[in-house]
């Protein structure tokens, strides 16, 4: 049974009547709200009561049941279900691509959706594909800026780098970082991400002065958002005594 709490969304659910059409879009937020607070079991039941009561009133086909396998994907991609996550991701990109055609911002984020899993596969040539159809209808409809071409840019560098291609990693990282630096707070995980992943290359490239200032970049938002116990921080610490030992 899923868990009510005392909050006010939990509260307004348990006014509605058991057949308000608002129920489901409840059950959505409230999955979407677990899975923010790391409570995938949780996230998960709701979701799948939005996407019940949406298949009982929906056209198999209606676009706000493919929002729910995309999200219904997002919380098993983190639980490390890569196999369901892939199929909640391919249902969602199905609809969208019949409701919207191919050239929409909502098929685009299911392109980058299935590209990460293929890249945490370590299928880096299905991953760049994915994410390059991504990025090609991001780059058509955003502005230059926006940090969705950002996350594509990231991501294609960093298949770049796996596939042992640095150069071409390091000048989609920059691309990157310039438009995160614009885009995004100073303290954004995914700043710091881009970050370690820079530190990641320049080590490799025996560059270790640069590598050392951007795990330093890492460390020092890693250490202002998260836990001190959290992995990141161990590894980025890791990484930085590395380094300066080879430079004393």
């Amino acid at each position: 049974m899923v868990p009510i709490l005392n909050l006010p969304l939990y509260g307004l659910l348990k006014e509605l009547p058991n057949d308000h059409e608002d129920l489901p879009s409840c059950y959505h937020n409230l999955g979407m709200m677990e899975n923010h607070r790391g409570n995938y079991t949780e996230s998960l039941q709701w979701l799948n009561k939005a996407l019940q009561m949406y298949t009982q009133t929906l056209k198999s086909d209606d676009p706000i049941i493919a929002r729910t396998y995309n999200s219904i994907g997002e919380v098993q991609l983190r639980t490390g279900d890569k196999s369901s996550a892939l199929e909640s991701f391919t249902k969602a990109l199905n609809i969208r691509k019949k409701a919207f055609g191919e050239d929409h911002l909502l098929v685009a984020m299911c392109y980058h959706n299935i590209g990460n899993i293929y890249q945490e596969e370590r299928k880096f040539q299905q991953a760049f594909e994915y994410h390059q159809k991504s990025f090609l209808i991001r780059q058509k409809h955003l502005p230059n800026v926006h940090p969705d071409l950002g996350a594509s840019l990231h991501c294609l560098a960093g298949i770049y780098l796996c596939m042992n291609y640095p150069d071409q990693a390091l000048d989609y990282y920059n691309k990157a970082l310039k438009i995160y630096q614009k885009t995004l707070p100073s303290t954004h995980s995914d700043l710091a991400m881009l970050y370690y992943n820079l530190g990641l290359l320049y080590n490799g490239k025996n560059n270790f002065q640069l590598a050392l200032t951007n795990f330093q970049k890492a460390a020092e938002i890693f250490k202002a958002t998260l836990s001190a116990t959290h992995p990141f921080i161990a590894a980025v610490q890791q990484q930085i005594q590395q380094i300066s030992n080879r430079l004393r």
